[in-house]
């Protein structure tokens, strides 16, 4: 779990993270991944199939720290990717 991991301790305790897992579950809808092949839009191709699943879906936003995600023209994008501290900030 992303959330384990030593770096995100400064933001999440250890005992917050199950907490915080549960309360954005509650507000999320699963999705089956999308059928390939997904239009070329990411500098890495392994990502393409999350903007792919996005758009399908009808997602408001992508939250993620990932540089080639961060990087896509927004004008390509009927969503939004934003940092996890752009998420947090929205949260309130």
């Amino acid at each position: 779990m992303v959330l384990a991991r030593p770096r995100l301790r400064r933001y999440l305790s250890s005992e917050e993270a199950p907490r915080f897992i549960s309360d954005l579950a509650a507000q999320s809808t699963l999705m089956a991944d999308p059928p390939g092949p997904h239009a070329a839009v990411c500098r890495d191709p392994d990502d393409d199939y999350l903007v792919a699943l996005a758009t399908i879906s009808g997602a408001d936003a992508i939250v993620t720290g990932d540089l080639d995600l961060l990087a896509v023209d927004p004008k390509q994008l009927s969503f939004e990717v934003i940092t996890p501290r752009q998420f947090v900030d929205r949260l309130g």
